[in-house]
């Protein structure tokens, strides 16, 4: 995150380059920037990379080169919940009775809880969903029937 950026447009909208994952919206004053390094591998560490910073600073500049006037503030590293196609596992989960899985939404939960609640609750008191859950399976994965999702940040 930055420092203030003084001539930040009040304005300023959530901003997305899908083509290297860049995100970046206002926040207190300055910019929040976010960016996956691609040689990050599968695990649980939260630490931040400061040598990939200069990266996602650079890939920011190139969109916004008001962010020249900026200073970087401060930085956390976070961890994304994702499954190997980036969408969730929603259902039941063939071998594990009365087990359901609502899990892998990454950074979308929140906007999706309330529609996903509706689903489960449903799945627990008509035994079946108004909507066709299969997509979402967890069997998916061994059975190769994967869409990959490119666009996820």
């Amino acid at each position: 995150m930055t420092e203030r950026v003084p001539d930040l447009d009040r304005e300023f909208p959530l901003t997305i380059e899908f083509a290297s994952g860049l995100y970046m919206h206002r926040e207190s004053g300055g910019v929040l920037l976010g960016m996956a390094d691609p040689k990050d591998r599968p695990g649980f560490d939260e630490s931040v990379n400061w040598d990939f910073m200069p990266d996602v600073v650079e890939r920011a500049m190139a969109r916004l080169p008001l962010l020249e006037q900026a200073t970087v503030r401060t930085a956390w590293g976070g961890l994304y919940e994702n499954t190997p196609d980036k969408h969730p596992i929603v259902g039941r989960v063939e071998g594990l009775d009365g087990f359901l899985c609502a899990a892998g939404f990454s950074g979308h939960g929140l906007m999706h809880a309330p529609a996903i609640g509706e689903l489960v609750a449903e799945l627990v008191v008509d035994g079946r969903t108004s909507l066709d859950l299969a997509p979402l399976r967890a069997g998916r994965f061994a059975e190769g029937d994967i869409v990959p999702e490119h666009n996820v940040i």
